[in-house]
C-alpha cells in the first residue's frame, strides 16, 4: 500500500514538473511522463487555485479589471507560459504551412510568426474580457474549472490520435492513451469542478468535448495525428470556452 502511495505520488510530481514551473519535491525523468498524465488535470487545481488566490488578495484593493489581469498573468507564470506557447505554434503552423509538412516544421520552430502573434493576443484578450464580465464572487472557483477541465479534454486526443512528431524533436514524446481507471480518474478531476458549477457548467462541459472533437479531426485533416503544441492548443481553447460559456 505504502509502495502504491509513493509511486502515485511520483506520478504526480512528474505531471507538475513537467507542465508548470513550480518547485517539486523530486523531478523525475520525463519518460515517465505517460504514467503522471492522468494527473494533468490535477495541476489544472494549482494552477487555477494560484490564480484564484491572485484574484482574491487583488480584489481586496484594486479593481476587478486589475484584479482578474493579474490572476491570469500569475497562472501564465506558473506554467511558464507552455501552453500558451503551444497555440501560438498551432497558429503558425495551421495559418502559414500548406502542407502537413510544412505545417510540422513550422511547429518546431521555436520563433513567434503573425500567425502565433496574432491568435495570442486574441485569445488573452478574449479571456480578460470574459473573466471581466463575470461576477467577482464566481471569477475564484472558474478560474480552477477552467483550468482543470481544459487539460482533461485535451487528453481525449491522445485516444484517438497517433503522434505526429518525432521523439527526438519532442520534449517528451507522444503521450501514452489514458485507459481504464486512469482515464476515469482524469475525468473526475478534470470535470468535477466544472460540473459544481451547475447547468452552466454542464453547457460548458458539452461545448469543450464538442470543440475537442472537432480540433481532434482537423488536425488528423491536416497533420494526421497530434502534437504537443496542438495539446496546448486545445487546452488553451477549452479553457476560454468555458470563459465565454459561463460569461453569457
Amino acid at each position: 500500500m505504502a509502495g502504491d502511495r509513493t509511486l502515485e505520488l511520483r506520478r504526480f510530481w512528474t505531471a507538475l514538473a513537467f507542465y508548470t514551473r513550480l518547485p517539486v519535491p523530486e523531478r523525475k525523468p520525463l519518460g515517465e511522463l505517460s504514467q503522471g498524465s492522468r494527473y494533468f488535470p490535477a495541476v489544472g487545481w494549482i494552477v487555477g487555485g494560484i490564480g484564484a488566490v491572485v484574484y482574491g488578495l487583488a480584489g481586496w484593493g484594486l479593481p476587478h479589471i486589475v484584479a482578474v489581469i493579474l490572476a491570469v498573468g500569475a497562472m501564465v507564470l506558473a506554467t511558464g507560459a507552455l501552453h500558451e506557447d503551444g497555440f501560438a505554434d498551432t497558429c503558425d503552423g495551421l495559418g502559414g504551412g500548406w502542407s502537413r509538412e510544412d505545417a510540422l516544421r513550422i511547429m518546431k520552430d521555436s520563433r513567434l510568426g503573425t500567425y502565433g502573434a496574432v491568435g495570442l493576443v486574441l485569445l488573452l484578450a478574449i479571456k480578460l474580457g470574459a473573466l471581466v464580465s463575470l461576477d467577482a464572487s464566481s471569477v475564484a472557483w472558474t478560474l480552477i474549472a477552467a483550468q482543470a477541465s481544459s487539460r482533461f479534454f485535451a487528453l481525449t486526443l491522445t485516444r484517438s490520435l497517433p503522434y505526429v512528431q518525432s521523439e527526438a524533436s519532442s520534449k517528451s514524446g507522444g503521450l501514452q492513451p489514458l485507459q481504464g481507471v486512469d482515464f476515469q480518474i482524469a475525468a473526475l478531476i478534470g470535470l468535477a469542478p466544472l460540473l459544481l458549477l451547475g447547468s452552466s457548467g454542464v453547457v460548458a462541459a458539452l461545448l469543450c468535448g464538442g470543440a475537442a472533437v472537432a480540433c481532434g479531426r482537423y488536425c488528423q485533416k491536416r497533420l494526421g495525428g497530434y502534437t504537443g503544441d496542438s495539446l496546448g492548443a486545445v487546452q488553451q481553447g477549452c479553457e476560454t470556452l468555458v470563459y465565454l460559456t459561463l460569461c453569457v
